[in-house]
């Protein structure tokens, strides 16, 4: 009989594999799949910590296997179930584990001590028993109103009297995941965390260990929280689902948040919850299809009144001088006439840039006015972020993009002002449209349910979209937009795959890289493939091609040919020096 046993263990280093190591059976007991172990790693053997990701009975090299030192505990910081999770991402996204560990695993998460012994889980059935109203299907999209979020979580996590049970709350940005924690601490108190990158490393790491060990029930965070250490997930629910901020764009795992949530409950063998007021295209399709669940909780918002909307033709008013910067002469009455009556103004612009533009043409009109703005400065870190929440109706006027849309419940908040939105359907994107309705339409079904006026500056209000958002008809423009993609090649019929080049050399263009669009189409004869060629972000290249690859039962073969082909050109001369991305549907 064999008195040793063999470990792949994963490293938090930019690594293209994992390695493995030999164990002796006296340290049996101390290792386990999540295990962290010391190791000795390189030519110099430096101690240094990994995660075990599987074990193995017998494994045959022709190199000499290392062992792990004998000075092992029982630290266990990962759970089956995670990794296991971390495998899926490794098949669905392209990237091999090692990167994706050391891509989403903060710093000196592997130092942290962890005294309790985790148990092996087995699949809890009882999960779905125990949520009667969602005994069908394992994904359900719920379409409400944001602004009722804490009645949604509280409704489906009040009667559920198992301590041991856990439930994690997505949110699209920061601020609203602070906003929502606030919220639920009145209500459970010690039993709820947030994890995002505003909160420190000491924060990360006690909640790390919190939540591995079943001391938190509630876990609101962004993106990156689907990746914590779940021990008993029960419910995960996914706020304003149709959100583009759910998609990772800048790391090497270009994720999206939302798709994980649905993958991560089935592995945990429980449900997840998309809430939105105007559901993503995908999410829509996949009810179509019966593959997800569906409740509509805005059935009473099915007209618009029109008198709580005013439409500005802000090119009639460039004509008539009568727009000032960003901002027109009909706009800047209706905001001094608001704050005349003691109420509150949102102004929301696409645009990052013009949050400032604004802000310095309101000072210029009347310095006296108190004005917040929603931008990076303002949001930089935990404490600002809280003294915004603290404080917000202590301001007249907010003016933001995207993250100020959580905040159209503040109180006594009477006109909400949308600035340059035709950007958004202008961008050459094939989610523009989408994301300019669902703009648009969420914001008419807020104020169609409570006292708040509308005001749309546009050069467009022509255009069909913008009339589908302003009547609600949200069947015409679902049904059209899937068709368009249907026809174009788009999600959710096709998936896309986006290769990204760089090079760390600060060139102008990337030299070359054409052939590799070549190589591609020569490969894949079959395939649907755009050479979309240099591209300028921020001062820097990328080359960019893309396939579209339909979804059948061959798309996951191809998929593995795709990136199997680029293991390969990476090799070549030309190509050794370059990076590559790998991004699903961008």
């Amino acid at each position: 009989m064999k008195n040793h046993f063999f470990v792949n263990v994963l490293i938090n280093l930019p690594l293209d594999k994992y390695y493995t190591y030999k164990v002796n059976n006296k340290h049996k007991r101390k290792i386990q799949i999540g295990s962290i172990v010391s190791i000795p790693f390189g030519n110099n053997n430096e101690i240094i910590k990994g995660v075990v990701i599987s074990i193995i009975k017998d494994f045959k090299s022709n190199y000499i296997i290392k062992k792990i030192l004998d000075n092992q505990n029982k630290n266990v910081i990962f759970t089956k179930k995670q990794i296991k999770f971390f495998k899926w991402a490794e098949e669905y996204y392209l990237l091999n584990l090692s990167k994706i560990f050391h891509t989403i695993i903060p710093n000196n998460i592997l130092e942290i001590i962890n005294n309790s012994n985790i148990k092996n889980q087995k699949d809890n059935k009882e999960i779905n028993n125990n949520l009667k109203e969602l005994n069908k299907f394992d994904t359900y999209l719920i379409k409400d109103l944001s602004i009722n979020y804490t009645d949604i979580i509280h409704r489906y996590i009040k009667n559920n009297k198992d301590s041991k049970n856990q439930f994690l709350i997505l949110t699209p940005n920061i601020y609203y995941s602070f906003e929502v924690y606030k919220k639920l601490k009145l209500i459970y108190e010690n039993q709820c965390c947030v994890y995002n990158s505003k909160i420190s490393l000491k924060e990360k790491q006690k909640n790390w260990i919190n939540i591995i060990n079943n001391k938190i029930r509630i876990i609101i965070g962004v993106k990156s929280a689907i990746f914590l250490p779940f021990n008993n997930l029960k419910l995960s629910i996914v706020l304003n689902e149709h959100e583009n901020l759910y998609k990772e764009n800048e790391k090497k795992l270009r994720y999206n948040a939302r798709d994980c949530s649905v993958m991560l409950t089935k592995i945990y063998n429980s449900k997840t919850i998309l809430v939105s007021e105007t559901p993503s295209i995908e999410s829509y399709y996949n009810v179509q299809k019966r593959k997800y669940g569906y409740i509509n909780n805005t059935k009473n918002i099915n007209k618009i009144n029109l008198k709580k909307v005013l439409t500005i033709n802000t090119i009639e008013k460039k004509i008539k001088n009568k727009i000032y910067g960003l901002i027109s002469d009909d706009l800047i009455k209706k905001i001094k006439k608001n704050i005349n009556k003691k109420s509150k103004c949102i102004i929301y612009t696409p645009s990052s840039k013009n949050i400032n533009l604004i802000n310095n043409q309101l000072i210029k009109y009347n310095k006296n006015y108190k004005i917040l703005l929603f931008n990076k400065n303002n949001l930089k870190s935990k404490k600002s972020i809280f003294n915004i929440i603290n404080n917000i109706n202590k301001y007249d006027i907010i003016i933001g993009n995207q993250t100020v849309l959580s905040s159209l419940n503040i109180k006594n908040c009477k006109l909400i002002a949308l600035i340059d939105t035709d950007k958004i359907s202008n961008k050459p994107n094939y989610k523009a449209n989408e994301k300019y309705f669902q703009i648009l339409s969420s914001i008419v079904q807020r104020i169609n349910n409570n006292s708040q006026k509308l005001i749309i500056q546009t050069n467009n209000s022509t255009n069909q979209i913008f009339k589908q958002s302003l009547s609600l008809n949200n069947k015409t423009f679902y049904n059209n937009e899937i068709k368009e993609r249907k026809i174009y090649k788009y999600s959710p019929y096709y998936r896309i795959i986006r290769i990204e080049i760089t090079t760390n050399k600060n060139a102008n263009k990337i030299n070359n890289v054409d052939e590799f669009y070549k190589k591609f189409k020569l490969k894949f004869k079959l395939f649907d493939i755009s050479n979309i060629g240099n591209i300028n972000v921020n001062n820097k290249y990328k080359y960019i091609i893309e396939l579209k690859l339909p979804q059948n039962k061959l798309l996951k073969s191809n998929k593995n040919k795709v990136q199997k082909f680029i293991e390969i050109i990476k090799k070549e001369k030309l190509f050794k020096e370059m990076n590559f991305i790998i991004d699903i549907d961008p």
